[in-house]
Order: C-alpha cells, then structure tokens, then sequence
C-alpha cells in the first residue's frame, strides 16, 4: 500500500472510522463508551499523545449487518465519514451462513477494501474473536472466515488486528459474554486493548480500565 499508518500518525490529527456489525455498535451494553470503540475513543481523547487527542472517531457498525450489506450501503458506512484509517470487523454474521458462502465474503471483503482504498484511506483489518458458550456448532465456518481476512492482509499489506489468534492465548470465561456472539464490557475492553496495542503501542490505560 502506498500509504502507511505511520506516515498518517505524523501528518497530525485525523479521523477515524470503525466500520462492522452489532460488535462495532456495542450492542446489548448500557454505555456505549464501555465497547471496545468507546474505549478506543477513550484512549485517544485521554491516554495519547496531544496530537492524538485531537483525532476524531466515527463508527458505522450496524447490528446484523454483512460485508455485502456495507458495500449496498457504502456511501452511508464509509464515505461520508471522509476518515483517514477505517478499521472493518465483519465476519461473525457472515460465517453463520456456512463454509458454502466463504468465497462470497472473501470477495466481499477484498471488495471493501479495494473500494476504501481507492478513497485514499487505509484499512486496518480485524478478525473475530471465537463464538462464545452455548453458540457451539452455529458457527462452526468462522475459523475459515477469519483466514480469509487474514489471507486478504497478507494480499494487500492492510494491518492486521488478530483478536482471534489473541484469545486463544487466553483463558476466556463465560462470563466475558453477554451471549454466544456479543461481549460484556469486559470483552469489549479486551477487544479495545489489543487494538490500541496493534495500532499504537502499548495500551496501559484500556488495560487498567479492564481491570476485575
């Protein structure tokens, strides 16, 4: 790519959009500020440098929705926000459709970011974390999904969020859930911390807020 994330973090302030699903919204949490993007707006506007401070964040993540819904609906998700880095998490409503509409997403996928990409943004992509108790056998795809995000990083030299590779470094209770397929505020900080790290360094200010 011909741009980098550090060549943006130099230039100054700029503006960043979360583009996904139901995990993107912070469904099914009383304070949006306790998903992981309001956690990562949190660390910008508090816990980064000045100039970081000043960046702005839009979040476009609409419950239920798909790569292919995003595309329908591609000026509304992603081009009126006129960011500079777009962060895309989709793969979770996808993968329940099954191992037989892989190469629907993967298309899908490269498609997006192709389409940002030629708004002159970069994209930061994120795989999803693993389906949570009680949700066995629904989404059994969703290991092949998340390689497919990781092959189409490695294709166009996108960074790389790999929450699902994280968690299973981990010892991840129940009790991180809200349901099989959506986070509690401790989950979601989880989310937060690892993607603050990736894209910024060492996140000790998400983390302490995880705590307990």
């Amino acid at each position: 790519m011909d741009i980098t994330l550090t060549d943006l973090l130099e230039r100054g302030p700029i503006t960043w959009l979360l583009a996904g699903d139901s995990i993107t919204s912070g469904w099914g949490l009383a304070d949006y500020r306790d998903s992981y993007a309001g956690r990562f707006t949190d660390h910008l506007t508090h816990s980064a440098d000045p100039v970081r401070a000043q960046d702005t964040v839009a979040n476009s993540g609409v419950p239920g929705a798909t790569v292919w819904d995003a595309l329908c609906e591609f000026e509304w998700a992603v081009t009126r926000h006129g960011a500079d880095v777009v962060t895309v998490l989709f793969g979770m409503n996808d993968a329940g459709w099954g191992i037989d509409r892989l190469d629907r997403f993967a298309t899908g996928m490269a498609e997006f970011v192709g389409d940002v990409s030629d708004l002159g943004a970069l994209v930061v992509l994120q795989t999803t974390y693993p389906v949570g108790p009680g949700g066995e056998g629904t989404h059994e795809a969703l290991p092949a999904y998340n390689d497919a995000v990781r092959q189409l990083a490695s294709r166009t030299g996108c960074p790389l969020v790999d929450h699902e590779r994280h968690w299973a470094t981990l010892e991840v209770p129940g009790a991180w859930y809200l349901d099989p397929y959506h986070l509690t505020e401790r989950g979601h900080a989880e989310l937060a911390t690892l993607l603050t790290a990736t894209l910024l360094g060492p996140a000790e200010a998400v983390e302490d807020s995880a705590e307990g």
